[in-house]
């Protein structure tokens, strides 16, 4: 269940990714980088885990794992939504004026009234 859930992070990550490069680039290229990314959460797997993507699919196939059960689908939304929300605060923070503007900002404003 581990190696699934880790597999899961990863693909949030990807799916972000692919995403962001849906506008980018040549509709023809997107399954070729689709397929880079998948290799990319293999090696990762297997950085990790010490087997690959394919060996966790047979693994889950051989041991009755639904891969749709809801412990994993709630792990899947809750790293989905941590995720978006961290982009939110990232944007947000981007676009908060940082305190060497704000305070004369604030000085000039007290010294007009």
């Amino acid at each position: 269940m581990k190696a699934l859930k880790f597999k899961i992070v990863k693909d949030v990550h990807m799916k972000e990714k692919l995403g962001e490069l849906k506008g980018k680039v040549d509709p023809k290229m997107f399954p070729e980088i689709m397929a880079i990314e998948t290799a990319k959460v293999s090696d990762a797997i297997r950085i990790e885990f010490d087997f690959d993507l394919d060996y966790l699919m047979r693994a889950a196939k051989h041991h009755e794992i639904n891969l749709q059960c809801d412990e994993l689908k709630a792990f899947g939304f809750k790293i989905f939504n941590e995720s978006k929300l961290s982009k939110q605060k990232k944007y947000m923070a981007e676009c908060t004026p940082s305190q060497e503007v704000v305070v004369p900002m604030l000085e000039e404003v007290n010294a007009l009234g």
